[in-house]
């Protein structure tokens, strides 16, 4: 799962410039991620940073926290959405 940890990593703009030659690769690891039925810890981790909302910069009530999590991830979740929610529509 080393290949998986630096998929974590990758930005967004790497991953648009990127997409024909990662499609297949991505297909393998969510593959196994579904045949070993776990997710790579490193998908599941995620950065929590502080949000400016208003008021006073020094007090910590005016922030909130926002979690940068997985690009990679967040795909893989979308396309088992897409799929589970065809799957409910078709079958009522």
């Amino acid at each position: 799962m080393e290949i998986l940890n630096a998929c974590v990593e990758l930005s967004a703009k790497m991953l648009l410039e990127t997409r024909k030659e990662i499609a297949y690769p991505l297909l393998l690891l969510f593959k196994k991620s579904l045949n070993e039925a776990s997710v790579p810890l490193d998908w599941r981790s995620a950065n929590v940073t502080p949000i400016f909302k208003k008021g006073t910069r020094s007090s910590m009530e005016n922030y909130r926290p926002v979690s940068l999590t997985s690009l990679i991830c967040k795909v893989f979740e979308s396309i088992i959405r897409d799929i589970v929610v065809e799957y409910l529509e078709s079958n009522q």
